[in-house]
C-alpha cells in the first residue's frame, strides 16, 4: 500500500514539474514537438530534402537539453537505488543503463509484440556492409536527439489536457491519468511516425504498434531514472546495437559479456572497500 502512494506521489510531482516551466522553455519544446513530424512529413510524403535542416535541428536539440537538464528535467526526489559516490551514480545511469536496458527493451518489445503484430521485422532491416556501417553509427548517433522530442512531446500532450480539462485536472487521479495517457499517445506517435520511413502508407500498425512499444520503454527509462541524457544514450546505443547486429552479431555480445564483467567487478570493489571500511 505504502508503495503504491509513493508511486503516486512520484506521479504527482512529476506532473507538477510540466506546469510549473517559464513560457520560453515551453515554446522551445512546442516548436520541437512540432518540427520532428513535419520534417519527417517533407521527407518521405513530399521528397523534400531535409537532411541539413533535422541535423541543425538535432543539434540544437542537444545544445537546449544540456543547458536545460540540471534545472528542468524531472525535478524530483533522488532514486532509492542512487549511489552516495558520484562517480558510481555516473557509472550507473550513463554507462550501464545505456549499455544494458536496450537488450532488455527488445526482449520486451519481442514478447508483447508477438501478441500483436504479424511481422517481427516490420522496418524489414537487413544485413549492412562495411562501406554504410559509418553513416548508420552517425545516424544513431542523430537519433537519440528524439528522446528530447519524447519529453517535448510529453510535455505538450500533458499541458493541453491539463488546460483542456481544468476543472477536472485539479484532481490527484486525473493528474496521473493524464500523465499516463501522454506518455502512451507520445510512444503512439513516435511508432506513427517510423510508418512514412518504413511503407508507403499513411498507417501501419505492424510498425506503429512495434516502434510505440519501444519508445514507451525509451520513456519509462527517462521516468526511472529521471535523467533524459540516460534516456538518450539507451536510444543512441540500441540503435548502434541494431547496426552492429545487422553487420556481425559478435560484436554486441561482446560488448554484453563485457559490459557484465565490468559490473561485477565494480560491485566486487565495492563490497570489498565497504567491508574494509566497517573493519577499520
Amino acid at each position: 500500500m505504502q508503495t503504491r502512494e509513493k508511486k503516486d506521489a512520484l506521479l504527482e510531482r512529476l506532473a507538477e514539474t510540466f506546469t510549473n516551466n517559464n513560457k520560453v522553455f515551453v515554446l522551445v519544446n512546442v516548436m520541437i514537438f512540432i518540427s520532428i513530424p513535419l520534417l519527417v512529413l517533407l521527407r518521405f510524403r513530399f521528397g523534400v530534402d531535409t537532411d541539413y535542416a533535422q541535423i541543425i535541428l538535432f543539434v540544437f536539440m542537444f545544445l537546449f537539453s544540456l543547458w536545460q537538464s540540471k534545472n528542468i528535467y524531472f525535478r524530483l526526489p533522488q532514486n532509492s537505488f542512487d549511489a552516495k559516490n558520484k562517480k558510481m551514480n555516473f557509472l550507473i545511469y550513463y554507462i550501464y543503463v545505456p549499455l544494458l536496458a536496450p537488450i532488455a527493451a527488445i526482449l520486451i518489445v519481442g514478447l508483447v509484440g508477438r501478441m500483436f503484430v504479424k511481422n517481427s521485422n516490420p522496418q524489414g532491416i537487413t544485413n549492412i556492409s562495411s562501406n554504410e556501417i559509418f553513416i548508420s553509427l552517425v545516424t544513431d548517433v542523430l537519433a537519440g536527439a528524439e528522446e528530447i522530442w519524447r519529453y517535448s512531446s510529453i510535455l505538450i500532450i500533458y499541458l493541453l489536457l491539463h488546460y483542456g480539462f481544468r476543472k477536472l485536472s485539479k484532481k490527484k487521479n486525473i493528474k496521473i491519468l493524464s500523465l499516463i495517457l501522454s506518455f502512451l499517445l507520445s510512444s503512439f506517435l513516435f511508432g506513427w511516425m517510423h510508418t512514412f520511413a518504413y511503407s508507403d502508407g499513411w498507417i501501419n500498425l505492424d510498425i506503429t504498434i512495434m516502434i510505440g512499444l519501444m519508445g514507451l520503454c525509451f520513456a519509462t527509462i527517462m521516468f526511472i531514472t529521471k535523467r533524459i541524457w540516460s534516456a538518450i544514450l539507451t536510444h543512441i546505443v540500441f540503435d548502434v546495437y541494431t547496426t552492429f547486429n545487422s553487420y556481425d552479431s559478435s560484436i554486441v555480445s561482446s560488448i554484453l559479456i563485457v559490459t557484465c564483467l565490468s559490473i561485477s567487478i565494480v560491485l566486487l570493489l565495492t563490497k570489498r572497500k565497504g567491508k574494509a571500511a566497517i573493519n577499520t
